[in-house]
């Protein structure tokens, strides 16, 4: 979900890419309310792995754009990646 308010673009057509492990996904673009300038995106997420979601509005990446997000089949897969990041933070 993306916030445009005050940020002049409420009414602009966002530009959402979703890429990972099995190239590039489709994304589905909604307007919740064009006043309140919420725009909500959504993918269909079939593998599991690294996905980079890149939000443009104007031409102009909105703040943290692009994030990274993973995906993981089990919770053995998430504890294992979640154990890894914090020894790799020292």
């Amino acid at each position: 979900m993306v916030e445009t308010t005050g940020s002049g673009t409420s009414t602009c057509n966002p530009d959402i890419k979703v890429w990972g492990p099995s190239g590039t996904c489709p994304v589905e673009i909604t307007r919740k309310s064009v006043e309140d300038g919420t725009i909500l995106g959504r993918y269909k997420v079939l593998t599991p792995g690294k996905y980079v979601i890149c939000i443009m509005l104007s031409g102009k990446g909105v703040p943290g754009s692009p994030f990274t997000v993973y995906v993981f089949d089990t919770d053995c897969e998430l504890s294992h990646f979640l154990q890894k990041q914090e020894f790799s933070s020292f």
